[in-house]
């Protein structure tokens, strides 16, 4: 990076939200997502998931592709759930809007 090699860079926090949405948490670390890290580091290595993903998929015909499940209680409330999902979109456009995401578009990692 910037002239000297990269030794180690841990994903640990790297999520998929959506097939074209990516989460690197960055923030838990108090760092922001620079033009030079996402350039240098997320996309080398995201070009390469997708592309180990879609080998795995003409392969066997399908690949695991990030599946979350999630189990609510029998007393979750559908206001409750509503109330959970707009604050989970609030903070994903917010974040949208900061630069804090990788996108994936036609083929290419933004």
């Amino acid at each position: 990076m910037n002239g000297r090699p990269l030794v180690c860079f841990h994903f640990h926090g790297l999520k998929r939200l959506w097939s074209w949405l990516y989460e690197p948490n960055l923030s838990e670390y108090r760092a922001r997502l620079s033009a030079v890290v996402r350039k240098g580091i997320f996309q080398p290595y995201l070009r390469e998931l997708i592309a180990i993903e879609a080998d795995l998929r003409s392969l066997h015909g399908q690949a695991a592709t990030g599946l979350r499940l999630r189990r609510g209680g029998a007393q979750a409330s559908v206001f409750g759930a509503l109330t959970g999902q707009l604050r989970r979109w609030f903070r994903i456009g917010r974040g949208l809007l900061a630069g804090q995401y990788l996108i994936r578009m036609n083929g290419r990692v933004l």
